[in-house]
């Protein structure tokens, strides 16, 4: 599987000890243009322990309307994402959430 992330050099290239701009250097980090835009999937089961999941608000409201046993299915998940520190609460989201949380 390829990579999607290229590991971005300068785009001057050391002439006779001195720095001098390239213009075309770019076509030797991006040769295929076209591939700037090609994706390609994992399987989730390949991805899962190295991802990091980044909440939004909606997520964080969701818990309000489901039922005893998924909020308890979706709070082991969020335990376990806490634990390997593969989950992220921005302060913006958790802001919002506190500032439009349901009353109760």
């Amino acid at each position: 599987m390829e990579n999607i992330f290229v590991n971005l050099q300068p785009l001057k290239t050391l002439i006779m000890g001195k720095e001098e701009f390239n213009i075309f250097q770019i076509n030797k980090v991006f040769p295929d243009a076209a591939a700037v835009f090609a994706t390609s999937q994992s399987p989730l089961g390949n991805i899962l322990e190295d991802c990091v999941f980044v909440l939004d608000t909606n997520v964080l409201s969701v818990p309000f309307s489901i039922s005893s046993e998924s909020l308890a299915a979706i709070n082991a998940i969020f335990k376990k994402l806490k634990k390997d520190k593969q989950l992220i609460l921005p302060g913006q989201v958790v802001r919002k959430f506190a500032n439009n949380r349901p009353a109760g």
